[in-house]
């Protein structure tokens, strides 16, 4: 079984047996990474069975075990069993996320420095956080991201780019 581990207790977990299972979401407090974990369990299975678009929905639904959820989906099941996947995720994130998600990791990325963290790891971070908010008006851009990767890393680290020009690099990969 896969299990994708947090260390609070409280957060929700995605468990899946196998990727030709469908995943279950766990109950407790679900985060933006946790929704996007069951997000991305949930393409998987639909790859390795084939399901049908207009199927994707009623064959993960059952899986999310929050009380909530529960209850929208018996109030509600023949408007939600017709919802496409993606229509379905931006109600889960409407009625899972705290209002203001979005920018609360864009304001997490924003307020961000390198401090004693490896670069890459600090890089992959924010990377990581900003790509949550992908298709949303909150999303970095590259090069915004990468302006801020260099205002706020290690001084020594800035002194060393600084030395090596690397202010002359404009692609964000490199």
């Amino acid at each position: 079984m896969s299990q994708i581990q947090t260390t609070d207790p409280n957060i929700a977990q995605v468990e899946q047996h196998d990727q030709t299972k469908p995943p279950v979401l766990t109950a407790g407090k679900v985060t933006p990474q946790v929704l996007r974990d069951w997000e991305d369990a949930c393409l998987g299975y639909y790859f390795h069975k084939g399901v049908a678009d207009d199927r994707q929905v009623r064959s993960v639904i059952l899986g999310l075990k929050d009380f909530c959820i529960g209850d929208w989906y018996r109030a509600a099941k023949t408007a939600v069993d017709n919802l496409t996947f993606d229509e379905l995720m931006e109600q889960l994130r409407a009625r899972l996320l705290k209002d203001g998600w979005q920018h609360g990791l864009q304001k997490e990325i924003l307020s961000s420095k390198q401090g004693s963290l490896r670069f890459n790891d600090w890089q992959n971070k924010m990377g990581a956080t900003n790509s949550l908010l992908v298709g949303t008006t909150f999303h970095i851009t590259t090069t915004a991201l990468r302006d801020h990767l260099a205002a706020n890393m290690h001084h020594d680290l800035a002194n060393e780019c600084d030395d090596n020009n690397a202010h002359e690099i404009v692609a964000f990969q490199e």
